[in-house]
């Protein structure tokens, strides 16, 4: 890609989507984008390209939220004459894009679930950065020039944030960063 100073917004329409549900023991409040073209515009994005983003998006919502109703059902199952008090299970999700310019689209999808009142048993975090003309998911190594030790500077930094305030972080977090 040739560097230019010009930025250019990504002119698509962001759907906002809520999905809430009940049952005896669990809850779940699903939130999730899904990305539209905006017609007329001086870009359009292919529409498989939005199809497959989009589908990424809710499949990743929907097994979570699956996965952790089945724990509820065998959990609450193994209690039938309810010998221990019976588990409540809430599930949510929320997103945030991070940036929509120049062909890239980043966004992040946060997955989450307690059981019980307050206690988060499962937190799962997502990035999507994709190329809007490829469709193509960028990596570390596609954002940084070659030759840069990019993994090293992004763990000093991680470190570095993390040593300032450490009890705002779980004890023996263990931060994994993908390449």
């Amino acid at each position: 890609r040739q560097v230019t100073n010009t930025c250019l917004f990504n002119p698509l329409y962001i759907q906002y989507n809520e999905d809430i549900g009940r049952t005896e023991y669990f809850y779940y409040d699903l939130e999730y984008p899904i990305f539209y073209n905006v017609k007329n515009s001086y870009f359009q994005v292919n529409e498989t390209i939005l199809n497959n983003l989009n589908n990424t998006i809710h499949s990743s919502v929907y097994t979570f939220k699956d996965g952790i109703f089945e724990e509820e059902e065998q959990i609450n199952k193994l209690n039938p004459n309810q010998i221990k008090k019976k588990i409540n299970y809430q599930v949510y999700s929320d997103y945030d894009i991070t940036f929509n310019k120049n062909q890239i689209l980043s966004l992040k999808l946060n997955l989450y679930a307690n059981e019980g009142v307050n206690s988060i048993v499962y937190n799962d975090l997502y990035s999507y950065n994709i190329d809007l003309l490829t469709g193509k998911q960028l990596l570390l190594k596609d954002i940084f020039r070659e030759g840069v030790d990019y993994m090293n500077l992004i763990n000093d930094y991680i470190n570095y944030i993390l040593k300032q305030d450490p009890t705002s972080y779980y004890p023996d977090a263990v931060v994994e960063i993908p390449e």
